[in-house]
């Protein structure tokens, strides 16, 4: 879907930039773009900072991987020219963070560490990606000198060596970055979450359009900041604009026949703009014939459903903020409302 530069989408994106400042305190590693090969060294990579020479050094990297088995693939560390450092052994490998030690080969100076190196390319019309396996190249004298044998690992002691700093977490373009929608929490940030609504059936987010809902089994980090969940369904629109917004659902039990409707919105002066102007994609539409159609959506205990709404705003419509309330229904009568609340331009 291509997005025409216009001052509605403008001011989304002010929107968004606006509420970045929680989002970043989410987060203590930057997410940016770099610039490198990806059919040899994969899409993704963390740079690091060797503050002065040594034999080897520790890093803890928290990448917050979305993909599966991690410690089965490869992990290529180089120097800032390019070279393959050879002496590097993983220590410990999960989807929250990646453990390493290596010999900083070219001394002090930022290092990269490719963490997704995969086999084919993606600039055939139709590629075809494995990721490559995990491989050791690290020489069994300088393991036992650096004491990083196996048996060291386990007596945990790489925890003398000097830390290695991480400076950012980069994506070679804008289609592979994955923050901050495919950044996963961790399992005690999850479990914050899930303590704040105890007893809940299920947790609400609300997400601008900018930020589409792509992870169905992790909460993204940034959902996991404290008064982030149930936080109002909130944008900037113009008169004459459909707005659409996302509204997340986070089963905490199995769920059954979701609806998501809304209220009336009131606005400035009392004025009111009914609810037949919204719209819930995902709950049903209207079909090519111009047949009213509805559809069941059920999501499994854990799961994340995106739902997608619209409003429809008329010409007409007074500038001003808007208010009103979204809610999501499941079979048994378990219900959720989470506020809404527009601001309309001129």
């Amino acid at each position: 879907m291509l997005l025409r530069d216009t001052p509605c989408l403008r001011g989304v994106l002010l929107l968004f930039l606006l509420s970045l400042p929680s989002a970043v305190s989410a987060q203590n590693t930057p997410y940016r773009l770099g610039h490198w090969d990806p059919d040899s060294l994969g899409n993704h990579r963390a740079v690091l900072h060797v503050e002065a020479p040594a034999k080897a050094v520790q890093v803890s990297i928290p990448w917050r991987r979305r993909d599966a088995q991690p410690a089965t693939k490869q992990i290529i560390i180089t120097t800032s020219s390019g070279h393959r450092v050879t002496n590097a052994v993983p220590i410990e490998v999960t989807r929250e963070r990646g453990i390493l030690a290596f010999e900083p080969s070219a001394g002090a100076g930022d290092y990269f560490v490719y963490f997704l190196p995969y086999r084919g390319s993606v600039r055939s019309n139709y590629p075809r990606i494995t990721y490559r396996p995990a491989d050791t190249t690290a020489s069994g004298r300088w393991l036992a000198q650096q004491r990083l044998t196996a048996a060291d690992i386990v007596a945990g002691r790489w925890r003398n060596l000097p830390s290695a700093r991480v400076t950012a977490i980069e994506a070679v373009d804008s289609m592979s970055n994955r923050w901050p929608m495919e950044v996963i929490s961790t399992d005690a940030e999850t479990e914050g979450v899930l303590a704040r609504n105890r007893g809940a059936p299920f947790v609400l987010f609300a997400e601008d359009r900018t930020r589409p809902i792509i992870m169905t089994k992790e909460l993204p980090q940034v959902w996991t900041v404290a008064g982030v969940a149930g936080r109002p369904v909130s944008g900037e629109a113009l008169k004459g604009e459909f707005y659409s917004f996302q509204v997340g659902v986070w089963a905490l039990r199995a769920l059954d026949s979701l609806t998501l409707t809304f209220s009336a919105l009131t606005g400035p002066g009392g004025a009111r703009l009914s609810a037949e102007h919204f719209s819930s994609f995902n709950t049903g539409g209207v079909d090519w014939q111009g047949r009213v159609f509805s559809r069941r959506v059920s999501v499994r205990e854990g799961d994340i459903q995106a739902l997608w709404a619209g409003v429809d705003l008329p010409e007409e419509v007074r500038a001003g903020t808007w208010q009103g309330s979204a809610t999501v229904t499941a079979a048994g009568g378990l219900t959720v409302t989470s506020p809404v609340q527009l601001t309309v331009k001129d």
